[in-house]
């Protein structure tokens, strides 16, 4: 996904043969990954008895979100993404830490996160509906497509009401249009990560200047 879009401008999206999209690369794209024949940036579990859990908490839902809140399936490399978990906890009395993992498509992992709130580090949560989110900085995942994993752990022992490896899926796209670590550099930059970095120079001009 990550070269077709920095690659193409026009896409043609294909269903049994038949073409079911034709446009921008970026838009067809996304159909792509909402339409079920790819990835999906949101899974939800509204009904209790098929969602992942215990009787002590289920998982509600997984969402990828934009800077505003907005579930995305394909984000721009300079912007934030949000991992957004939504769960119930039926009963009380235990430190619940929500934790992602995130990898590439070729299997080889990113990164992992963990809720590092003070407040929930030590403090049992309530009865009731959570939401809480990971934001993942712009100009940090290289472009391509990333998978995530998601879990709740506890800090004293090896507990997980459940664990989701495929919970959901997004794609970073370099829109090629400035602003990234890519810089004026047009071909491929490898590695999971791509961090934006500050860099400096220092220079001496010589003081000898050549004569004819």
């Amino acid at each position: 996904m990550a070269a077709i879009t920095r690659l193409c401008h026009r896409g043609i999206l294909l269903s049994a043969g038949a073409v079911i999209g034709d446009g921008d690369v970026h838009e067809i794209v996304s159909t792509y990954l909402t339409s079920g024949l790819g990835t999906t940036a949101a899974q939800e579990w509204p009904n209790r008895v098929d969602a992942p859990g215990d009787e002590a908490v289920w998982l509600r839902a997984i969402r990828i979100v934009d800077g505003q809140g907005n579930v995305s399936d394909s984000v721009d490399i300079r912007n934030p993404v949000g991992l957004e978990m939504e769960y119930e906890v039926l009963k009380g009395g235990e430190v619940l830490m929500p934790y992602f993992r995130i990898s590439n498509d070729e299997g080889v992992i990113a990164f992992s996160t963990i809720d590092l709130d003070l407040r929930w580090q030590t403090e049992a949560r309530a009865p009731g509906r959570y939401v809480s989110t990971a934001w993942i900085p712009g100009n940090t995942l290289s472009e391509g497509t990333f998978y995530v994993l998601a879990t709740i752990r506890t800090p004293r022992r090896k507990y997980w009401p459940f664990f989701v490896p495929d919970a959901a899926t997004f794609n970073v796209i370099d829109k090629m249009e400035g602003g990234s670590a890519r810089g004026q550099w047009v071909g491929k930059l490898s590695g999971v990560m791509r961090p934006k970095l500050d860099w400096t120079t220092e220079f001496q001009p010589s003081d000898i200047v050549g004569t004819k």
